[in-house]
């Protein structure tokens, strides 16, 4: 299996060239010998942290993990690792081979974490976004802490926020669309208000989601 880090670059500009932050060559933010990927930068009581997945193809039970890092962003300064939540604790997620899934073209059993986003709510609510699989494929999580600080603890949704669609357009967004190709109403439930979105040609931009989110 793949070995992977999350480095941190910066750039003048988005055509670079990048460099990275680090001043030591090739330093993992992440302990070494664990495969990490979806590094994602969080800033809570001005304090900087990398939230990221170890990776459930290392584990079986795929976590979302945090740790500190220095205010420059070149050296991690916690001492471990945080784990947040395990995939399994997530209602809807499926376990792999369950979902007759196959990864690197094998068969192997576990539970996925994807691709954490942090976000407040209108109420002051801190919750997460992340992805994993489940009965119908591949879909976006919602969880919250409950003390509203990334410590936790983190308390799952039990329903799917959104499912992802193969395509739109010829590109390929994260969309939600009705389940068996309906054109119906769709809803989801975010901090306790229920979002109605109109199905239409049987996609919702994410992008739009999201806006409704942090707004």
């Amino acid at each position: 299996m793949p070995h992977n880090q999350t480095y941190l670059l910066r750039a003048d500009n988005p055509e670079g060239p990048f460099v990275p932050f680090s001043v030591t060559p090739g330093y993992d933010y992440q302990p070494h010998d664990w495969d990490c990927i979806d590094g994602t930068l969080y800033e809570e009581d001005g304090h900087i942290y990398m939230i990221f997945v170890h990776e459930w193809t290392q584990i079986i039970d795929g976590t979302m993990d945090y740790i500190e890092l220095s205010k420059d962003l070149t050296k991690t300064i916690s001492e471990h690792p945080v784990t947040m939540f395990r995939a399994s604790e997530l209602p809807c997620c499926g376990e792999m081979n369950g979902l007759g899934e196959a990864t690197f073209g094998l068969k192997m059993p576990g539970w996925v974490t994807d691709g954490p986003q942090m976000f407040r709510t209108q109420t002051g609510k801190l919750g997460m976004l992340w992805s994993t699989w489940g009965k119908e494929r591949y879909l976006q999580a919602v969880c919250y802490s409950e003390s509203g600080k990334i410590s936790g603890p983190w308390v799952q949704e039990p329903e799917p926020f959104l499912h992802a669609v193969p395509h739109l357009r010829g590109r390929a967004p994260l969309c939600g669309a009705p389940r068996g190709g309906q054109r119906s109403p769709q809803t989801a439930v975010l901090d306790g208000r229920r979002l109605r979105r109109q199905a239409g040609a049987g996609q919702t931009d994410y992008r739009t989601l999201i806006f409704w989110l942090v707004r």
